[in-house]
C-alpha cells in the first residue's frame, strides 16, 4: 500500500475542473477502497478547505457572472429585420444565463456541486489526523526557527508536516500532492533537502533520498520506478522547466498518470 498526502490547494483546484476529469480523479477513490492507496490528510487540510472553498467557488464563477448579453444598438438599427429577432434572442440568453448562474449558486451553497461529492468522498475515505497542542506548538516552534515548509507569518503548511511527522507509522514513503513550492527545493526541481533529510532520520526511511521524476513539465512525464522516501507526485511547472504553476489542464494530466501509477 502506497501513502498519499494530497494538499489543500490541489482539493480546492477541483472547482476549476470540468466533469470528465472530475471522473478521472475518482479513480482515486476506488484504489483506496481497494487498499491499494491510503490517504492521508489532516484536520488543518479539512480547515483550509472549508475555510477557502466559498472564494475558489467564486473565482471561478467569475466570468460567467459577469457575461452581459446586451448590445447598444444604433438608432437606424430598428429599421432592419433582423433587429427585432436578434433582441429577442439576446434576451432569452440574458434570462437563461441568470438562470443558470442562480442554480449553480444554489448547489454550490447547498454543497451540490459534482466537485463537492468527490472531496467528500476523499475526507470520508481518508486518514485524518487531528491538530493536537503538541503538534500546533511543534509547527509553531518550527516557523519561528524558520525551517520549511511554510511561508513567512503562516503555520499550516508547518502543522500540515509536523501531523505527518507525529502520525506516520516509521519507515513509511510517502507521496506528496500539491502545487506548493514550500516542499521544494530552491535549487532544483527535487523535495526540500531539508524535509527530505528530516524525514528519513525521524521517521527511520531506509532509502537515501533520490531524484524524483515524478516533478514534470506540461508535455512529458516519467513517473518514478523507485520513489525517494518523501516524492512530490504533483507539481506544476512550465516547458522551460522554471517552477511555476501551469495551466490547469497540464497538471491533472500529470495526476492522470500519477493514478494510473499508484495504482500498479
Amino acid at each position: 500500500m502506497k501513502t498519499l498526502f494530497i494538499d489543500t490547494n490541489v482539493l480546492l483546484s477541483f472547482y476549476h475542473l470540468t466533469s470528465e476529469d472530475l471522473e478521472e480523479l475518482r479513480k482515486l477513490v476506488a484504489l483506496i477502497d481497494t487498499t491499494k492507496i491510503e490517504l492521508v490528510l489532516t484536520e488543518q487540510i479539512e480547515d483550509e478547505f472549508n475555510r477557502n472553498r466559498a472564494a475558489k467557488i467564486a473565482d471561478a464563477m467569475k466570468k460567467l457572472q459577469d457575461a452581459r448579453f446586451k448590445i447598444a444598438f444604433p438608432a437606424f438599427a430598428k429599421d432592419y429585420p433582423g433587429y427585432d429577432e436578434l433582441r429577442t434572442l439576446l434576451d432569452k440568453a440574458g434570462k437563461k444565463h441568470a438562470e443558470l448562474v442562480e442554480t449553480i449558486t444554489e448547489d454550490a451553497i447547498k454543497g451540490d456541486l459534482k466537485a463537492d461529492a468527490l472531496v467528500a468522498d476523499l475526507f470520508q475515505k481518508a486518514t485524518v489526523i487531528p491538530v493536537s497542542d503538541e503538534i500546533y506548538l511543534d509547527a509553531l516552534k518550527r516557523v519561528r526557527r524558520g525551517n520549511p515548509p511554510g511561508k513567512e507569518n503562516s503555520l499550516g503548511d508547518a502543522i500540515n508536516w509536523e501531523c505527518l511527522l507525529a502520525k506516520i507509522d516509521d519507515g513509511t514513503d510517502v507521496h506528496l500532492v500539491s502545487e506548493d513550492k514550500d516542499y521544494r527545493s530552491q535549487l532544483t526541481p527535487e523535495f526540500s533537502d531539508f524535509l527530505n533529510h528530516e524525514w528519513k532520520t525521524r521517521k527511520n526511511s531506509e532509502r537515501s533520498p533520490a531524484r524524483s521524476n515524478g516533478i514534470c513539465s506540461s508535455k512529458t512525464c516519467a513517473i518514478p520506478e523507485a520513489s525517494p522516501p518523501l516524492t512530490l507526485l504533483w507539481q506544476g511547472c512550465s516547458s522551460t522547466q522554471i517552477f511555476l504553476p501551469s495551466r490547469l489542464r497540464s497538471s491533472y494530466k500529470l495526476l492522470g498518470r500519477t493514478i494510473r501509477w499508484v495504482g500498479s
